[in-house]
């Protein structure tokens, strides 16, 4: 996903928390040690259910709603700045436009 969206990081940093979440239930497991990723996998189930959901979510926003997102944000800049060259201000349609501008930045 990273590849293929160059505003990744600005739009979803919490997802490279949620993948070294999921690093820790990464690595070899031989006989020596499979009761302990076993143990540990049991007793963070939550924390591993939680980074998986927040990817698949990001996922599904990216295929779903980025280009959306991205198509209202070019509307709202050319509004604003249609009303910045005319001069002429209206509350309803900057709240609007602060609006998308705060969705494009989290």
């Amino acid at each position: 996903m990273k590849r293929q969206n160059k505003d990744f990081d600005a739009l979803f940093s919490n997802l490279e928390n949620c993948k070294d979440q999921l690093g820790n239930f990464t690595g070899a497991v031989s006989e020596a040690n499979y009761i302990d990723k076993a143990e540990n996998y049991l007793t963070q189930t939550d924390l591993y259910s939680k980074a998986i959901k927040e990817i698949v979510n990001a996922e599904k926003f990216i295929r779903n709603n980025l280009d959306k997102l991205r198509q209202w944000k070019s509307f709202t800049d050319g509004v604003s700045d249609e009303l910045t060259k005319a001069a002429k201000s209206d509350a309803n349609i900057l709240t609007l436009v602060c609006y998308i501008q705060q969705l494009v930045q989290r």
